[in-house]
């Protein structure tokens, strides 16, 4: 007895149409559940190659905010600390203006000399103390580089130079050395309105410095 196997050619082409209605269900409940319409290579293989770049950019965009923002920072740390600074290098002014009038004897000029040498120490202070993990930035902490940009070269970069705020830096001090070497106040008062004289023009040009930084 001869046996006939008949293929069912309608049945194939319902369930191949089934597979695909199914595959194509699938990447649309796929698409829907991740919000995007490039999963895989195969939904978009030119469109998956451009997204995948521009989130490669993203990422890198990102890492430049975040280091321009610690420059931000770095440059909001020492323009605080040039202002108190200032503020000191100016009071020292008033000290000097006041202890080079003539009506003061060195008794008063004592008491004004004591306050004059703390803030020469306060400002030696400020300019050491003055840092953001780790990096001096009043005291000779060097130049520091920010990459902000996707490329290495310099349109990418942002510079940071320091800034000169110790008291040798400004004139106040010997080269070297931490201790002041202006006073207002001498072994007489003629002497100690020269001293005091001194000391001002010294401090005028000290607060010029830190007004062209």
């Amino acid at each position: 007895m001869a046996i006939n196997i008949r293929t069912n050619i309608p049945s194939l082409g319902a369930q191949r149409n089934l597979d695909q209605s199914t595959s194509a269900l699938n990447t649309s409940f796929e698409r829907l559940s991740s919000g995007l319409r490039i999963n895989r290579a195969k939904d978009d293989a030119a469109g998956l190659s451009i997204a995948e770049s521009l989130k490669a950019d993203a990422r890198i965009a990102s890492v430049g905010i975040r280091n321009a923002n610690d420059g931000i920072s770095i440059i909001n740390i020492a323009d605080q600390a040039i202002g108190q600074i200032g503020n000191t290098l100016s009071r020292l002014g008033e000290l000097a203006q006041q202890s080079a009038n003539g009506v003061y004897a060195n008794v008063q000029r004592s008491a004004l000399n004591n306050e004059f040498q703390a803030l020469m120490s306060e400002i030696e202070r400020i300019a050491y103390t003055t840092e953001f993990n780790g990096l001096k930035l009043l005291s000779g902490g060097g130049q520091v580089i920010f990459q902000v940009g996707f490329k290495g070269d310099s349109l990418s970069q942002v510079t940071y130079n320091g800034v000169a705020a110790t008291l040798a830096s400004l004139g106040l001090a010997a080269a070297g050395s931490s201790a002041p070497q202006y006073s207002i106040i001498a072994n007489n008062d003629i002497d100690s309105q020269s001293a005091a004289r001194a000391a001002l023009d010294a401090i005028n040009s000290a607060i010029s410095s830190v007004n062209r930084n």
